[in-house]
């Protein structure tokens, strides 16, 4: 959208009306509103490029949010893995305790079986 600042310009017709205009009021409107025509281009200009800035800056800042985002979630699940085979764990030592008391309770009871035949024979 770029255009150069002379498409702007405004031809001056130098007419025979300098003898009508001694302070030269004329041109100096004409330079007034060439001026004010170049300043609304510079301003335009300006903008479209703030504009496309932003919007650029924008885009970035979203692909790193993405990115942020999807590492999180990655995070999440990797915490929520870790938790399960926490419990897992968990699960399993309380086989082990449980493994462990039920065989000595078979080993009492086979004491005390032995004990019983041994005072019967």
């Amino acid at each position: 959208m770029k255009s150069n600042i002379n498409d702007h310009k405004i031809e001056v017709n130098n007419d025979d009306d300098d003898d009508d205009d001694p302070l030269e009021i004329k041109q100096l409107s004409k330079n007034f509103d060439l001026l004010i025509n170049n300043i609304n281009f510079k301003t335009k200009d300006l903008s479209n490029k703030v504009l496309n800035h932003i919007i650029e800056k924008k885009q970035l800042s979203d692909l790193n949010l993405n990115l942020i985002n999807e590492k999180l979630i990655f995070f999440n699940n990797l915490l929520i893995d870790s938790n399960n085979i926490n419990m897992e764990i968990d699960k399993l030592q309380q086989l082990q305790l449980f493994t462990k008391d039920f065989n000595n309770r078979l080993n009492d009871l086979s004491l005390t079986l032995k004990n019983i035949k041994s005072k019967n024979n």
